[in-house]
């Protein structure tokens, strides 16, 4: 059994009443109102997908045990069904029954849970083929975030629940962002923020145990919580923008900018002359996390023919936004899988 929920946790189950956009509506001209989670829940038992905030980026929630939910995630994002999908538990859940539940595991989840680090466990039967693409595994995580934590206390079960956005695309961080990927295949789309905008840590517990996608837990961290060694792999590239992007050093920007043909978008701390497109890049590391894939979207316009973005400096509390862009970088490559 996972930890009860300390600080932070779900409100009251009983009538919580969340705004939300229908995503029916045009992406800039979406209606907005009042309901409450008994709505949202109803819909998540019919099988309906409903997206959500949590502390890292948007999700796209659908019923973890329902196949035609889970088939609907897979078409509405054009994800390959040999990808797993994430589950999202919430406090109290039993997850023997889904995945090997460990003693290690519960050392990390009693340190780090609530929050944005995914635990992949040997799967139990009642975790399906085409929750986990097929593998012997199962991604679990509890996340930090008012609004999903209410949806899993009042539904009574775990979520399937990857990033909510078009597989390729970067991962969305604003309600906007899912109307804009999705649009009317998500029945519905609850606003909020994502405090931490990057993606959970992926942690395979082997053995040993190896982060197979860094996040916003390091592994100073996760060595802490489990008093081991943790490994780590570095995970194939997830997203692409439209337009080609590539990393400079902030010496090098001028003359990348003069070298360029057609218009040039910048995600640059001054702004530079020469570009079409500027945007601020925030000068902390949490500030910056938070913001990257909403800067990368707002960069990535019709007609802009290239996307330069100024490395942030090489130390290690810039390590994870580095990550990031090292995995957004490219030259025009067909876009690959995300989330």
């Amino acid at each position: 059994m996972v930890p009860a929920n300390g600080e932070g946790g779900p409100g009251q189950r009983d009538r919580i009443r969340l705004e939300i956009a229908t995503a029916a509506s045009a992406p800039r001209a979406r209606a907005s109102r009042m309901i409450d989670l008994d709505r949202a829940v109803s819909l998540l038992r019919a099988g309906r997908l409903v997206a959500f905030p949590t502390e890292t980026v948007f999700g796209l929630g659908g019923d973890a045990e329902s196949p035609a939910a889970l088939e609907r995630i897979f078409s509405v994002k054009h994800r390959d069904r040999g990808k797993p999908l994430s589950v999202l538990v919430g406090p109290g859940a039993e997850l023997e029954a889904w995945a090997a539940w460990s003693d290690r595991a519960q050392r990390l989840a009693d340190a780090l849970w609530p929050g944005p680090l995914t635990l992949v466990l040997p799967k139990r039967p009642r975790a399906r083929d085409l929750l986990t693409g097929g593998a012997d595994t199962l991604g679990l995580r509890m996340p930090d975030h008012p609004v999903p934590l209410s949806l899993l206390e009042a539904f009574g079960g775990p979520l399937a629940a990857p990033s909510a956005n078009r597989s390729g695309s970067p991962s969305p961080t604003l309600a906007e962002h899912v109307a804009a990927d999705l649009g009317a295949a998500v029945d519905l789309i609850l606003p909020g923020r994502c405090a931490v905008g990057i993606e959970s840590t992926v942690l395979l517990l082997g053995p040993p145990a190896r982060i197979v996608r860094p996040g916003a837990v390091g592994r100073e961290a996760l060595e802490a919580a489990l008093g081991e060694p943790v490994e780590e792999a570095r995970a194939a590239a997830a997203y692409r923008t439209r337009a080609p992007l590539r990393l400079v050093e902030a010496a090098a920007l001028d003359q990348a900018l003069a070298r360029a043909e057609g218009p040039v978008a910048v995600l640059s701390p001054a702004r530079p002359g020469g570009c079409a497109l500027w945007r601020p890049a925030a000068p902390d590391p949490p500030e910056r996390a938070a913001t990257l894939y909403q800067d990368l979207r707002a960069l990535d316009q019709d007609g802009v023919a290239l996307i330069l973005v100024v490395l942030p400096p090489d130390r290690p509390e810039w390590a994870l936004v580095r990550d990031r862009l090292a995995h957004a970088a490219h030259e025009g490559a067909p876009r690959g899988e995300i989330g």
